[in-house]
């Protein structure tokens, strides 16, 4: 049973999906099945926290046995979609409603619910890009899929909030944590070569975190395990941390991974590189001019 629900690569790839979807960092391949639920469940009659695992499990089980029994390939994606579709006609069949995702508002957007029914629930507030400590540099890092590919791009900053350098690039990928660990390697290679050598990891994704995790969170992607170990190898002559943050305040360096979906190769980018709008979200982000997060 562990291996079906935790540890097998669909398992994986479905759970740290939906993590990323609600910005959570809990999934570890070691973990119990009533372990990991009891991370993610909050103490809410109905709420989306609770529902979210209970039905990851209940479509990675239609799922096995559609492929021990029909023939049909186990897909994670389709796992994914078919979350996603029950979710919405949950809401739409009242079942759910606007208070069942408190603090998760953000989510709505991602399974498909809009309209003016929450207006005036979801309440906004202001987020700044902080710059970081002295002699430290910040790393901004950002993928985005466009079609079949994905970008990804890192941005350098000092502790004054001065863009230094960056760069981007594009990788033929299904799998999140194959272009995760190319966007932490390239800012690696790239503060190596700058001399730079106390630098903070930002994204807004808890994927990041599989810096630090180890091998047993990259089950199911044991290819990575090398990769993984090899970045970490090459972090051991640097002073670092990581930081997951919301998308908002990575506004410059999600910016710039869609431009790596253009690039034909990786390219490191100087200020003038930079689209103007960029270069303007550039300032503000020096100045702590706050974004809107809903």
């Amino acid at each position: 049973m562990h291996h079906i629900f935790i540890s097998s690569p669909i398992a994986v790839k479905v759970w740290t999906f939906y993590e990323d979807v609600f910005h959570l960092n809990l999934y570890k391949a070691t973990l119990l099945i009533n372990q990991l639920l009891d991370l993610w469940f909050v103490d809410l009659k109905g709420h989306i926290r609770n529902v979210i695992p209970s039905l990851i499990c209940w479509y990675i089980w239609l799922a096995r046995n559609d492929s021990r029994f029909n023939g049909m390939n186990m897909d994670h994606n389709r796992i994914i979609n078919n979350i996603k579709h029950k979710v919405f006609s949950l809401f739409i069949a009242k079942v759910l409603s606007i208070n069942n995702f408190k603090n998760f508002f953000h989510t709505m957007f991602f399974f498909g619910i809009t309209g003016d029914g929450y207006n005036g629930i979801m309440k906004p507030f202001c987020v700044r890009w902080c710059k970081s400590v002295l002699n430290f540099c910040k790393v901004n890092l950002a993928w985005v899929k466009v079609g079949n590919k994905f970008g990804y791009a890192g941005i350098i900053r000092n502790h004054l909030g001065t863009f230094i350098s960056g760069f981007a690039d594009w990788a033929m990928t299904e799998d999140n944590h194959t272009v995760v660990l190319m966007s932490v390697m390239s800012g690696i290679k790239l503060c190596k070569k700058l001399i730079i050598y106390n630098i903070v990891f930002e994204a807004s994704s808890p994927l990041v975190n599989i810096i630090n995790t180890g091998g047993n969170d990259l089950i199911g992607v044991s290819n990575l395990f090398y990769v993984r170990r090899r970045i970490f190898e090459e972090l051991i002559s640097f002073s670092y941390s990581i930081s997951v943050i919301n998308m908002e305040v990575n506004a410059v360096a999600q910016a710039v991974a869609v431009l790596g979906t253009m690039l034909k190769h990786y390219k490191e980018l100087n200020r003038d590189q930079l689209l103007v709008y960029v270069q303007g979200l550039l300032n503000l982000d020096q100045i702590g001019f706050p974004y809107v997060y809903h």
